[in-house]
């Protein structure tokens, strides 16, 4: 329903690579956020990841997700 609302809105080219960088963007700043835990100490990663594809649906998703990795190779 409220990716209905996203996907609708992203028609033009300018706010749908906005919404894009702003999914890689908060995906790189919940991969910093560490939530300890035992044995293993986990990231909001996962939290921000399911809240991308929630909100954004599943193609722009898909796009903030290979923004955030393309990005990520470069460093």
């Amino acid at each position: 329903m409220l990716a209905d609302i996203v996907q609708k809105r992203a028609s033009s080219l300018a706010v749908r690579v906005a919404l894009i960088l702003a999914g890689s963007w908060l995906l790189a700043l919940s991969a910093h956020i560490i939530v300890p835990m035992a044995p293993v100490p986990m990231t909001m990663q996962t939290l921000a990841l399911l809240l991308i594809a929630a909100i954004f649906g599943a193609r722009l998703g898909v796009e903030c997700v290979l923004a955030y990795q393309i990005g990520r190779a470069h460093v």
